[in-house]
């Protein structure tokens, strides 16, 4: 028989994401201290230097990919005709992130793959 191991986010299990779907807003974010509920619930198991840590998250390198490699794909989706036909997006804007510039530094490149994923989704349903 086969064995393996199998890497899972307990974050991701459905029955938490439908809980956190009905979980009110004000519990989810309170202030600026985003998961509030969930942290306090660890709070007396978990030391404060974990619970209190600031947020990492999981970086995506799209600047990096939309200056070097994918530039001229980023280009064509987000600031070509179907895209601008669309009226989504604000050319200006996507210009600025394309380029790295801006006020969100260093954020811009989430801002980009948030953009890029609608992008490709709406064309991949012809909308």
């Amino acid at each position: 028989s086969s064995q393996g191991v199998e890497g899972r986010s307990p974050l991701f299990d459905r029955s938490v994401i439908d809980h956190a779907f009905a979980t009110p807003p004000g519990y989810k974010l309170r202030g600026t201290a985003e998961k509030w509920i969930l942290k306090e619930a660890v709070r007396d198991l978990l030391p404060a230097t974990v619970v209190d840590r600031p947020k990492s998250g999981m970086r995506v390198p799209v600047q990096e990919w939309l200056t070097g490699p994918l530039r001229d794909l980023g280009q064509d989706l987000l600031l070509g005709s179907r895209s601008r036909q669309r009226g989504l997006f604000r050319p200006e804007t996507i210009r600025t992130w394309l380029k790295g510039e801006g006020t969100l530094l260093p954020r811009q490149g989430g801002k980009l793959w948030l953009v890029l994923t609608l992008e490709l989704w709406l064309r991949s349903y012809d909308v």
